[in-house]
């Protein structure tokens, strides 16, 4: 039990959360970029975006760059990431154990992510996970991307879980605003571009090293 009533249902975001997809989002914006003529951006900067649907993560990176540069930039993106990452976005260590062992106590699980649909229909599909999410929301499925609160919002009401039965599990400040915002509890996993003391300022309920460590950590209901 992590607020009033004992978590059901765990929403998990992916990138950096459940996945090491840093090397091949940031090396995707670099040549993306590169090809588009526009202006390198220092690997550790990208790495704080990520979890961000493109636009939004373009937008902040190239603030001075025109909307239509952007959008081919997005485009050029999308082309390349396949390739990229194709090997080389492996899930973090334990990760697997991880969601095999929080279902076997019978918890719920869905997935709030920045990715788009088609990106998180070929990770499922990779991972062999197409039963293991019941729920999914992209940044292109709904209403708003993070760190609005819509993602858990609809999730929470496709599953038909109470927000204080419900936990966001995350490596961004973007998906701890969204948990808390959407009035759920939240969990920081410290294995994406931010430090354990920077996700701590956002107050979350739990803060880990890795998302292996969630099944130790959380009591049972």
């Amino acid at each position: 039990m992590v607020g009033s009533l004992p978590i059901e249902l765990v929403i998990c975001d992916c990138d950096g959360t459940l996945v090491d997809s840093l090397f091949a989002i940031t090396e995707t914006f670099r040549l993306a970029a590169a090809d588009c003529g526009l202006p390198a951006v220092a690997v550790e900067t990208v790495g704080r975006y990520v979890g961000l649907p493109l636009d939004a993560l373009f937008r902040d990176l190239l603030p001075h760059v025109d909307g239509v540069a952007r959008q081919g930039l997005e485009a050029r993106y999308r082309e390349l990431y396949p390739r990229v990452a194709a090997g080389r976005t492996p899930l973090f260590p334990g990760t697997r154990a991880a969601l095999e062992q929080l279902q076997g106590r019978g918890l719920r699980l869905a997935m709030a992510t920045g990715k788009s649909l088609a990106g998180v229909e070929r990770f499922l599909a990779e991972e062999g996970f197409e039963t293991t999410f019941e729920a999914v929301r992209c940044a292109d499925t709904a209403a708003r991307p993070k760190p609005y609160p819509d993602m858990v919002a609809e999730l929470l009401a496709e599953t038909g879980v109470a927000p204080a039965a419900a936990l966001m599990v995350g490596d961004t400040p973007f998906d701890l605003e969204m948990g808390h915002t959407a009035g759920v509890a939240t969990c920081a996993v410290a294995t994406g571009g931010f430090t354990a003391a920077e996700l701590a300022r956002q107050r979350p309920a739990m803060l880990l090293r890795s998302f292996a460590d969630l099944p130790g950590i959380l009591p049972l209901g």
